[in-house]
């Protein structure tokens, strides 16, 4: 975090923490931005933030759809977001079916078996058209795209072949195709997909025997996509053999991240083998991304800090500096300074930037029946 101006206002406020601070500004201004890049229209993932207080404040952003993956995010959207709405969930039951259905979502389809469920949940009633979700490796694998990881999402052209046969004797109108090639990997993939493509359309619209109507190219944006080196004029020209389509694309990360801060407070500072321990109020069952256990290389972010006696004179600290939380798991490691960085102390409010997409609800918060994380949104 280095916006002083909010590190001042974070400093002005009593926060009761551990809680999130986002910021609706950020989010509207992430959303336009990412949008006139790409120059299509921009769905919004909002399981990267399904927080109502937050959802309130930007649905007048989110134009050109939000796509939902469970009947609790499609509740927060109802009556709320006049959007389109995309249903996106390859396990949805009939419950959900249900639901998307007479909120008169697009379903995407994922499977057969998906095929299948939806034809039984639509009975005797009207649908709106669905799309098809296309497996991206199995797509791009193809026509030559390597480094690609293989996941268990869409269907191959066979498949989503047989799935148009079975929708189309339910009378279930195919509208388009749906695309995504994993977070964090549009800048490696989206020239291939665009490659690849075109057989893949053709195919699948002789099957439906007409031309489809959408596109969506999914997403896979990091949230500092904007420092990048994406040549997204290029792309956009490359986009122009495919505006007979409505295009779209899809983006959680990049609309919410930066809109969000984890805070948390020293409640002691302790000192083993040369390292120094800053143990929080808040850490892996508040905040479970910032441990980053998932990774092979942890890159732990440095907070930034608000120090509770205003004009103290900082220590500095000749070893690295740990930031843990409070749970019992010695993998609760939230943050880290290097050595010759100022010592916290009891009191002082930890500030972690980029937390606003996932962190919140990505989270094992019934570990330890731990404490969870407060809202705040700035306004």
């Amino acid at each position: 975090m280095q916006d002083p101006q909010l590190l001042d206002e974070l400093a002005r406020q009593e926060f009761a923490t551990p809680c999130y601070v986002f910021d609706p500004a950020v989010v509207a201004a992430n959303y336009r931005s990412l949008k006139a890049a790409l120059g299509t229209r921009l769905v919004v993932s909002i399981k990267a933030n399904p927080e109502l207080s937050l959802l309130l404040r930007c649905a007048h952003e989110f134009v050109d759809g939000i796509e939902f993956a469970s009947v609790a995010e499609l509740d927060l959207s109802m009556g709320r977001v006049n959007a389109p709405k995309f249903a996106n969930n390859p396990s949805m039951d009939a419950q959900f079916l249900r639901g998307a259905i007479a909120a008169k979502a697009t379903i995407i389809v994922d499977g057969l078996d998906h095929a299948e469920r939806i034809v039984k949940a639509k009975g005797g009633r009207p649908l709106p058209p669905v799309v098809l979700r296309l497996n991206t490796a199995a797509l791009i694998g193809a026509s030559g795209g390597r480094g690609l990881h293989a996941d268990h999402f869409g269907m191959d052209v066979q498949t989503a072949c047989a799935a148009v046969d079975l929708l189309g004797r339910a009378r279930c109108e195919v509208a388009g195709i749906h695309m995504f090639g994993g977070s964090g990997h549009f800048a490696a993939r989206h020239l291939q997909v665009l490659d690849a493509l075109p057989a893949a359309l053709a195919v699948i619209e002789a099957r439906v025997g007409a031309p489809l109507a959408f596109l969506n190219l999914g997403g896979g944006f990091d949230r500092n996509w904007a420092a990048q080196d994406i040549d997204f004029a290029g792309y956009r020209r490359r986009l122009e053999a495919f505006r007979r389509y409505d295009l779209a694309h899809e983006s959680g990360r990049a609309v919410f991240q930066s809109a969000g801060w984890f805070l948390t407070r020293v409640n002691s500072v302790k000192h083993i083998g040369g390292k120094a321990y800053a143990v929080c109020d808040g850490g892996i069952s508040q905040a479970f991304l910032l441990c980053q256990t998932e990774r092979f290389t942890k890159q732990l972010q440095a907070p930034a800090m608000v120090r509770a006696q205003a004009g103290t004179e900082p220590r500095r600290f000749d070893g690295p500096i740990a930031f843990v939380g409070s749970s019992c798991s010695s993998a609760d490691v939230i943050g880290a300074l290097p050595a010759g960085s100022t010592l916290p102390e009891v009191g002082d409010l930890c500030c972690f930037d980029n937390c606003g997409a996932y962190s919140h609800t990505y989270t094992p918060s019934r570990f330890l029946s731990a404490k969870t994380a407060g809202i705040y949104i700035r306004s």
